[in-house]
Formats: C-alpha cells, structure tokens, sequence
C-alpha cells in the first residue's frame, strides 16, 4: 500500500500521484475548496486497474454521505496530468 493512501494533499500535489499510479484509476474525496468551490485539498481514498473495484468501494462505504464529494481519475500514462 502506498504511503499516500489516506493522506490529505494539496491539488498542486495531484501531478505526482498521478505519476506515482500511473495505469491506475484513483478516487479521491474532496476535503476541502477554494472560494470558487473548486477542489483545494483531496485525499487519496483508493486506487486500482479496475474502475468498478472504486465504484464498489464508494459503495459499501459506510460512512458515506451526501457531503462527501469525490473525484475519479484515470492516471494515464500516455498523457501528463493538466490542472486547470
């Protein structure tokens, strides 16, 4: 498991676990936004080659509720990782 998982990183920091996963879907939940309610600190919840294994983990979370907000990315190798 990687160091990464659970730990709560800045968007900037995005670019790496997406080097860092590369292949790999990640699901990260959205801990806290910026004045234009845009993502500003995420967390790494899981990452997997099967996209469905993270759709199911959201859905047997229990802790899951509607505030939560959550971003699925695909980490792909082929392309560099574009924050806008």
């Amino acid at each position: 498991m990687s160091e990464s998982l659970q730990k709560v990183i800045e968007l900037q920091d995005l670019a790496r676990l997406y080097s860092e996963h590369a292949g790999k879907w990640l699901l990260l939940e959205v801990v806290e936004r910026n004045g234009n309610h845009n993502p500003k600190k995420l967390r790494l919840i899981s990452c997997d080659e099967d996209k469905e294994k993270l759709q199911e983990y959201i859905l047997e979370d229990e802790t899951w509720d509607w505030s939560k907000s959550y971003l699925m990315i695909f980490a792909d190798p082929e392309k560099p990782c574009i924050l806008r």
